[in-house]
């Protein structure tokens, strides 16, 4: 149920609306089965037309949120465990840009990871104690100056 809600809060509106969730952090005891199940909804996540009513990904607006987000999976990819998804998706609309949202299983917290895409990327990263999590959680970046969205699940227990 919760990979579920994730997937939908990080990629419902293809990742374009400033609540999309894009910054995921789970306690590292869970972290590489959760992240294999969510890549797993990610690979399944239904890319098309929004009208229908079984897509949950429709398209990015223009070529430039394309750009912007291949750009941003580059820099990622960097410091990233591995990278699941982002590349463009054919459908019956060859002039859309519609894309596999993309997960990404990050190291650490970078400047990428604190930059608004607006695309279908989430990056998600462990953390081992609350505290830090909430650090993690309330870091901002340059050109972003509030929290975009974050989400830290863990263990019910976690301190």
């Amino acid at each position: 149920m919760t990979e579920r809600a994730i997937l939908f809060s990080a990629v419902g509106t293809a990742g374009q609306r400033c609540t999309s969730l894009r910054r995921l952090f789970v306690h590292r005891s869970l972290f590489d089965g959760f992240l294999g199940r969510l890549k797993s909804l990610y690979a399944r996540a239904k890319v098309g037309n929004p009208l229908d009513s079984d897509t949950l990904v429709g398209p990015l607006i223009d070529s430039n949120a394309y750009a912007g987000m291949r750009a941003a999976l580059d820099r990622a990819n960097v410091d990233a465990r591995w990278i699941a998804g982002g590349e463009r998706v054919d459908t019956e609309y060859p002039g859309g840009y519609y894309v596999r949202p993309a997960l990404a299983a990050m190291r650490s917290q970078t400047d990428i990871v604190l930059e608004e895409t607006f695309a279908p990327i989430l990056y998600a990263m462990p953390y081992d104690t609350l505290d830090e999590a909430i650090q993690l959680h309330n870091a901002r970046g340059t050109a972003c100056p509030r929290p975009s969205s974050p989400r830290i699940f863990g263990k019910p227990s976690c301190s």
